[in-house]
């Protein structure tokens, strides 16, 4: 038997008493593509980890409490939930109704956070029947509250999971959204004429597009940062060696792994603001693809995989692992949001992965480097910023803001970070005449190329930053350089450069 079509349910010919007959919609997998639980639980063990022990330690009593605990330190005010169309639908349809009918969201998250998800409706939910500190309102539960509220089949109910089978008997009419196959099959059976709207997976299944929803989360196209690990031993020049080219090769998998760890983590702790990005509202943990605790839990996968690789190279390398982590949590929890500060922090995070290759190759880093690589950092940390502000000011006007700068701080970031860039070219130019012969450059004129080259990338750069030269949707600095010919051809020459003044 085929499940009747959406538009059979609210058929001109049905009755006022069939009309009356309350709509009761699930929240988590339903409403919603997320669950609010996990999104609260996740952004608490990333943001305050001791509100996410307490509330652990809460457990004991039960999930109700639980739940009330997590709800109390994260109850998702300002959070963005994404929001089923097709519910939307449905809901829409039932208040088109004449008289319309009564819109219930029956979940077994806590209140607090269906009133938030409810908030986000913009009028459409009528009454809200949620988990309170004392009973956790799912299952039989749930199917129990209902029927008391408005009898056996007295109600018509839209779930997700397995959990809600005793409600959709209970009801007089069962819809499902996003349900796998065992939870589909298991549903026409108790209830033959039930509804499936949609075929997208809810939060409580596995989505067929979750491994590359996860690739995409790891963003590997920022493993080209990484790629500084080569800056010292290429000075040194000592990339002929097979046994530093190979301890390369594993710092690179191990910063790699570390910095996917923070962009897991990172895009846990900004699920709410992402959503309200323009662009990284498709991230794969915002557009709710990947579930954040399963995020959080590859994060640490990867976090051990690269601090474990770091400690077979060197203690010393496994301390700068530690150190980077270390750095990268408290920039996300709190340096990202102060002003000037947040450019310094993400310039040493970059200098962190130019040390990093110097201790694995085991040569020294001098003073040269750490100058020129100084400048140049500080200026791709404030491209970052200008981006950004670029990209609000291009969607939302000259008012708009970007974490803690304003568009009135655009132009003296531009001139600092252009400034700096121009000072790393300074720094090999300097570097050529009073340092060069003694590294034993045979043909270090050739440096003043090098230089020159560097000196027009970042001219380039900086000129392609204006927000009417760049696109609308693109605050990412990598992508920015990598996108460019230019950039590309100056690097080549650059490169090339190098390999005469050896």
């Amino acid at each position: 038997m085929s499940a009747p079509s959406l538009q059979a349910t609210s058929t001109s010919n049905a009755t006022a008493s069939d009309r009356a007959i309350p709509l009761c919609v699930d929240l988590d997998g339903t409403l919603i593509t997320g669950d609010t639980l996990h999104e609260a639980f996740a952004t608490l063990l990333v943001t305050r980890p001791i509100a996410a022990i307490r509330a652990l330690w809460a457990l004991r009593r039960g999930r109700a409490a639980f739940k009330a605990a997590v709800a109390q330190d994260a109850p998702l005010d300002d959070h963005r939930f994404n929001l089923r169309p097709e519910i939307l639908t449905l809901i829409d349809t039932a208040r088109a109704d004449v008289p319309p009918r009564t819109i219930v969201l029956a979940t077994a998250a806590h209140e607090t956070h269906a009133k938030a998800a409810a908030a986000q409706l913009d009028g459409r939910v009528d009454e809200i029947i949620a988990t309170d500190g004392r009973s956790n309102l799912k299952g039989e539960t749930k199917a129990q509250a209902l029927v008391r509220r408005y009898g056996l089949r007295g109600f018509d109910y839209v779930g997700d999971a397995a959990a809600d089978l005793p409600v959709w008997r209970s009801a007089r009419r069962a819809y499902a959204v996003g349900v796998d196959q065992s939870t589909r099959e298991a549903l026409m059976e108790a209830v033959p004429d039930a509804v499936v709207l949609g075929e997208g997976p809810s939060a409580h299944s596995v989505a067929p597009g979750g491994l590359r929803s996860l690739l995409r989360a790891l963003r590997p196209r920022q493993w080209a940062k990484n790629l500084l690990i080569l800056l010292a031993p290429l000075g040194a020049f000592v990339l002929s060696d097979p046994g530093v080219l190979m301890r390369l090769v594993w710092a690179f998998v191990a910063f790699s792994s570390l910095a996917s760890a923070v962009y897991l983590t990172n895009d846990v702790a900004d699920i709410a603001s992402d959503r309200s990005h323009p662009t990284k509202r498709r991230r794969p943990i915002a557009a709710g693809e990947l579930p954040p605790l399963r995020a959080l839990a590859v994060a640490a996968v990867l976090a051990f995989a690269g601090l474990s690789i770091f400690a077979l190279l060197s203690p010393a390398l496994l301390l700068l692992g530690l150190g980077y982590l270390l750095t990268c949590l408290i920039y996300n929890a709190r340096l990202k949001q102060l002003r000037w500060w947040d450019i310094g922090v993400l310039a040493v995070l970059y200098n962190a992965r130019v040390v990093a290759g110097a201790w694995a190759a085991g040569v020294a880093i001098s003073g040269w480097l750490v100058a020129f690589a100084t400048a140049s950092f500080l200026s791709l940390a404030a491209l970052k910023r200008a981006l950004e502000l670029g990209v609000r000011r291009l969607r939302e006007g000259y008012g708009a803001k970007a974490r803690s700068y304003s568009q009135a701080d655009r132009r003296t970031i531009s001139i600092v970070g252009a400034a700096c860039g121009q000072i790393a070219a300074l720094m090999l130019a300097a570097y050529a005449v009073m340092h060069a012969p003694e590294a034993g450059y045979r043909a270090s004129p050739w440096l003043f190329m090098l230089a020159l080259a560097a000196s027009l990338a970042f001219a380039r750069i900086w000129w392609t930053a204006a927000p009417s030269r760049h696109p609308a949707d693109q605050d990412d600095p990598i992508r920015h350089v990598l996108q460019d010919p230019v950039a590309w051809l100056c690097i080549g020459l650059g490169a090339l450069a190098l390999m005469l003044a050896r």
